[in-house]
């Protein structure tokens, strides 16, 4: 009974980092594929952190404007996340805008004047 309590202890063992590191090729993919759609006009971070906008999309880079005015081209694998598409995908699908209620008509006035 030992030696099987110990096999399966050693499959469990081989088996989490194996796990883990599918789930972390599965993210790294999902990034790559964020970093080939991205687009002039989405605003998106980059792995140090910086946020702006994409102003132009080349090859291999990017230019994000930062500030008003200011560009700076950076490498397209840096892009860590689409905020744009994360503020849209977290909006969830557009609703049509609700209708206003109608007003209730005012009563009229006596025509006697009473």
């Amino acid at each position: 009974m030992e030696p099987m309590l110990l096999l399966l202890l050693m499959v469990v063992l081989l088996a989490v980092p194996l796990w883990q590191t599918f789930r972390q090729n599965k993210k790294i993919r999902e990034i790559r594929a964020m970093q080939d759609r991205v687009a002039p006009g989405e605003r998106v971070q980059t792995g140090a952190g910086v946020h702006g906008r994409i102003v132009a999309v080349g090859e291999t880079t990017v230019d994000l404007e930062i500030a008003d005015g200011v560009v700076t081209t950076w490498e397209r694998a840096a892009i860590l996340r689409n905020l744009t598409r994360e503020a849209e995908a977290a909006e969830g699908p557009a609703r049509p805008a609700p209708e206003a209620p109608e007003a209730p008509e005012a009563p009229e006035a006596p025509a006697d004047g009473a």
